[in-house]
């Protein structure tokens, strides 16, 4: 970068001191797994006071001849994606601008099956189904649900959890290793989803879409179709930073539970390996004529 970068403006960098901390310590008090002094220390001069590192950061990036913000910000990026594979701190625009919503598809076919491709759980993806499934159960035809899970990004863990409560009748969901505890996520929403399911995925099938898949399996709600799933079980939390003196919003991702079953098992790094493997079709109609044919529905 050209020198004069050095000389950004006094806000700027108090700013991103300030932030540096902040994202530290969001690390060290959050992070699922305990980040030691020797993890910071890989990675930034003096790791046992924050203010410190950020001044020798900037001292080696003055010496460098290269822009202190752009120096430590690429370092942090480092850390951060250092942690885990799930864990990131996105702090240009244009990489920001890269997660798109991709809206979900619902349809009813044949007058009696309702189908369910979920791209992406969204903050309004319960409430989405759910008024599908509420017109869907007024006609007299309508027999069963198809979810489609295949190539599903996951998002959002609230919505996959509101699917869950309003698809079963149990005591406990599922369970959640935190940092410091094993937490039970209990059933809390009366059961109004009664018709037969089965769920179709993929070994793109990701994150919230996975823990849909496993749970409903796991307690015999609804068959599993297709291939094993991808494997990731974690959850992350979001932190979003804004300043008015930059243009690109910042984005911190930390990793900060793990989903387990009831029965201590986690298809994190495993996968959901479903009840029936099968390669099925990419076109809806065709899916749902295969699954006719071989009585599944």
């Amino acid at each position: 970068m050209a020198c004069q970068a050095l000389h950004a403006a006094p806000e700027v960098l108090d700013a991103t001191e300030h932030e540096f901390c902040q994202i530290i310590e969001i690390v060290q008090k959050n992070h699922l797994n305990p980040v030691t002094e020797d993890d910071l220390g890989n990675f930034f001069p003096e790791p046992f006071d924050c203010k410190s590192m950020y001044q020798n950061l900037k001292l080696i990036a003055e010496g460098k001849k290269v822009d202190p913000e752009h120096f430590i910000l690429k370092r942090l990026s480092w850390f951060v994606s250092s942690l885990d594979p799930y864990s990131q701190y996105l702090w240009q625009k244009e990489e920001i601008s890269k997660i798109q919503r991709k809206e979900n598809q619902y349809e009813l076919i044949r007058n009696k099956i309702g189908y369910v491709k979920l791209k992406q759980f969204h903050a309004d993806t319960f409430e989405e189904f759910l008024k599908h499934y509420e017109t869907w159960k007024k006609e007299k035809t309508f027999r069963s649900l198809v979810l489609d899970l295949r190539k599903s990004e996951g998002g959002h863990l609230l919505p996959a959890v509101n699917l869950l409560e309003a698809m079963l009748d149990v005591e406990q969901l599922f369970l959640v290793k935190t940092k410091d505890a094993l937490h039970v996520v209990p059933d809390e929403r009366l059961k109004v989803v009664n018709c037969p399911m089965l769920i179709l995925v993929d070994e793109n099938t990701k994150s919230a879409a996975e823990l849909l898949a496993a749970v409903l399996q796991f307690h015999g709600r609804a068959k599993v179709i297709g291939q094993k799933t991808f494997g990731k079980g974690t959850t992350q939390t979001v932190w979003n930073f804004d300043y008015p003196w930059n243009d690109s919003s910042r984005m911190l991702l930390v990793t900060t539970s793990l989903n387990v079953l009831p029965n201590g098992r986690t298809y994190h790094e495993h996968g959901v390996l479903p009840d029936i493997t099968l390669d099925l079709p990419k076109d809806i109609h065709a899916v749902i004529q295969k699954l006719i044919q071989l009585n599944f529905i």
